[in-house]
């Protein structure tokens, strides 16, 4: 998909013709496809406005799993600074998720907001959301995040000058899955 030059056309072409019949559907598909295309290319701007288009159509046709898209914004804008819009987006995500109780990636959202805060220097806020990354992993059965927000609480905790909670946290964890 991504290395194909001519895949990028076709899609714009198909979305436009979606549009034409006015199948919100067909549109939401091609704008998210073509949406990873421009965010592997780095066009953010680009995929940040198809995200956009897909939420609004989306909200349209009553389709509720817009989370996934409110935590690539997040991304966006935590990577380009603009902190309160990535918490903003952020939220969003985690409220969405939490009300259709979707909670398959639960763990991703919670650190995502743990990461935010971090950024900010908002430790108590980073662990808070860090514990919950790790707590919401073991109940979805989900571990992909439950090693790094671990990590990263670790950090945050010993950023914030408890070196004593960071060791405590560090040996307790080291005591029941020993290296």
């Amino acid at each position: 998909l991504f290395k194909d030059t001519n895949k990028s056309s076709d899609i714009t072409k198909a979305l436009e013709l979606f549009r034409m019949q006015d199948d919100k559907v067909g549109q939401i598909e091609m704008l998210s496809k073509i949406a990873e295309i421009h965010f592997v290319y780095g066009l953010w701007i680009e995929s940040e406005n198809e995200w956009l288009e897909s939420i609004d159509l989306e909200k349209q046709i009553g389709y509720r799993h817009s989370q996934y898209y409110f935590d690539v914004l997040a991304f966006f804008e935590q990577a380009r600074g603009n902190t309160n819009i990535a918490l903003s987006y952020a939220n969003k995500a985690i409220s969405t998720m939490e009300e259709i109780n979707d909670r398959a990636f639960s763990s991703h959202f919670y650190f995502r907001k743990g990461n935010i805060y971090g950024g900010l220097g908002d430790w108590d806020r980073s662990a808070y959301w860090y514990r919950k990354s790790m707590g919401s992993s073991n109940q979805a059965n989900t571990n992909r995040l439950w090693y790094p927000s671990f990590v990263w609480l670790s950090s945050t905790i010993a950023s914030s000058g408890k070196y004593q909670e960071a060791l405590a946290l560090i040996d307790s964890i080291t005591h029941k899955f020993p290296p």
